[in-house]
C-alpha cells in the first residue's frame, strides 16, 4: 500500500534533505569560514545560528499566501520558529565545533524535524501535568549536565575549532 506522496516528501525534506543540506551550509560551510576569519568560538556558536534563523523567514509568505494566514499572525508565528530555529543553531553550532563532525549536528536536526517542538500546552492540560512538566524538566536539566562531557573534542580527535 502505497503512501501520501505529500507526506512522504516532507518526511523526506524534513528528515533527509533540510538536515544535510542546512547543516552542511550553516556549519561545516559558515562556521569553519568564520573561524578561519579569526572569530571566536563563542562568537561563531553565537552568530551562525542567526543566519540559519532568518533562511526560515521565508514561512510568512508560505503562510500568507497559501495558508491564508494574516499577515501579523504570519509574522508571530515566523518570529517564534526564527526564534526556536536559533536556539537549534545554537546547539547544532556548538556540537559542530565540538566534535568536528558533521554527523552529529545532523543527527540532532533530524530528532528534532522528527519530534516537532514540545507540546507544553497539551501538557499542562494533561492529567499527570505536574510529572510531565518534572520529567521534562528532568530532561533538560540532565541534557545541560551531560553536554560538554559527551561532546569532548578529546574524544572526536578534535583540536581544531576549539583550540
Amino acid at each position: 500500500m502505497a503512501g501520501n506522496t505529500s507526506t512522504d516528501l516532507r518526511l523526506w525534506r524534513n528528515l533527509v534533505a533540510a538536515p544535510l543540506t542546512e547543516e552542511f551550509v550553516f556549519r561545516a560551510c559558515m562556521a569553519p569560514l568564520l573561524i578561519l576569519e579569526g572569530f571566536a568560538s563563542l562568537q561563531v556558536v553565537l552568530l551562525t545560528p542567526l543566519f540559519f534563523g532568518a533562511a526560515h523567514l521565508h514561512h510568512v509568505v508560505e503562510l500568507v499566501r497559501h495558508q491564508g494566514v494574516p499577515l501579523g499572525t504570519a509574522v508571530l508565528m515566523a518570529g517564534f520558529q526564527m526564534l526556536y530555529t536559533t536556539i537549534f543553531g545554537w546547539l547544532a553550532t556548538f556540537l559542530f565545533l565540538r566534535t568536528g563532525h558533521l554527523a552529529a549536528p545532523v543527527a540532532a536536526h533530524v530528532f528534532c524535524n522528527w519530534a516537532g517542538f514540545p507540546p507544553f500546552g497539551g501538557m499542562a492540560a494533561h492529567p499527570r501535568a505536574v510529572m510531565l512538566l518534572l520529567t521534562t524538566a528532568a530532561g533538560v536539566v540532565a541534557f545541560l549536565m551531560l553536554l560538554n562531557r559527551m561532546t569532548e573534542p578529546a574524544d572526536f580527535q578534535q583540536d581544531f575549532f576549539l583550540g
